[in-house]
């Protein structure tokens, strides 16, 4: 899930944040690249600092909303995947994750630095964002646990 060479501003940032956050956060990163390569829409993905954070803006398309990672709270425990507060984007994931995930107001999707990030939460969320110009996917897709659904059993 690597992206391409970080530009040095860029790692100057992430190699201010404490190691136990820096590798989820570069993990994100990664799943942004590859969330973007996947989207022809999106284009392709300008990285950038913004308020000293490292951000990934869809620059050329102007598809998406600017995605942002950094540690989140000051007792250095925690990191977040920022989007713009301005958006419905929160709201959604809320609506459709719940309780699953921990959310900042309208404004980050938090994890606590022992956790790695849910990749099926993290890449709904990147993709939605990275698309919020052009409507964004209507939900998330469900995640597939090999189970079939109650009704499927009764068919069979």
């Amino acid at each position: 899930m690597a992206g391409p060479a970080i530009a040095p501003l860029v790692l100057e940032a992430y190699d201010s944040y404490p190691a136990e956050l820096r590798e989820p956060l570069l993990k994100l990163r990664g799943l942004i690249y590859e969330v973007a390569r996947g989207i022809d829409a999106v284009g392709p993905i300008t990285e950038t600092l913004k308020w000293g954070q490292p951000a990934y803006v869809t620059e050329a398309t102007k598809a998406g909303t600017t995605i942002r990672l950094a540690p989140h709270g000051r007792d250095g425990k925690h990191y977040a995947l920022f989007v713009h507060c301005g958006t419905s984007l929160i709201e959604r994931f809320r609506s459709t994750f719940g309780t699953e995930v921990r959310f900042d107001g309208n404004r980050a999707i938090v994890w606590e630095a022992a956790d790695a990030p849910d990749l099926h939460v993290a890449r709904c969320c990147i993709e939605a964002a990275l698309t919020y110009h052009l409507g964004g996917p209507p939900s998330a897709p469900p995640r597939r646990t090999g189970r079939r659904s109650l009704s499927a059993r009764r068919r069979s």
